[in-house]
């Protein structure tokens, strides 16, 4: 029997891909966005590219997110916490 493949969407460029080829993007209680690096916290989440061969949230996803206001969508609610770095929960180098 073929083994079901996850594919998830990415929010910013709407690309269609296998989930390990995104990084999620989790709304705390605090209401503030943060990378869910092992993609199992509780709740919510939204999906964003990964740069190529690396763990590294593509920018220019990240970019059409913010100006499409995916998150305010992905998460059903207001997003007004724009101060979003991703790489602030993935450690000093910026993987996850």
């Amino acid at each position: 029997m073929a083994k079901l493949v996850s594919l998830r969407t990415c929010i910013g460029c709407q690309a269609k891909k296998e989930k390990k080829n995104f990084i999620r993007v989790v709304l705390d209680k605090k209401g503030e966005l943060s990378v869910d690096a092992n993609q199992r916290q509780l709740g919510r989440g939204a999906y964003l590219c990964k740069m190529k061969d690396k763990n590294f949230l593509d920018q220019n996803c990240l970019q059409k997110a913010l100006a499409k206001n995916s998150f305010n969508y992905a998460f059903r609610k207001k997003i007004t916490n724009k101060k979003f770095t991703p790489t602030s929960s993935c450690g000093d180098s910026g993987t996850c």
